[in-house]
């Protein structure tokens, strides 16, 4: 996963309570900021307090939680 994240021109990460609650997500958008990688973060379930991460909590994000919406 590091490697693809250091390869990769930007990360996309969807946002959700589970994904919140995930050590692993956290790991991965930490490593995308080491590597300064821009994140592009998609609210798919959730809102902003169930599913925002606190790496994120002052980053805009696409809601992609309605169809119509994106």
């Amino acid at each position: 996963i590091d490697s693809a994240i250091r390869s990769a021109m930007c990360v996309l990460v969807l946002l959700t309570p589970d994904a919140r609650k995930s050590e692993w997500v956290d790991k991965e958008l930490a490593t995308a900021k080491i590597h300064r990688k821009e994140i592009i973060p998609l609210l798919a379930q959730g809102n902003e307090q169930t599913a925002l991460p606190l790496l994120l909590s002052s980053t805009q994000y696409l809601d992609i939680r309605s169809e119509k919406d994106y």
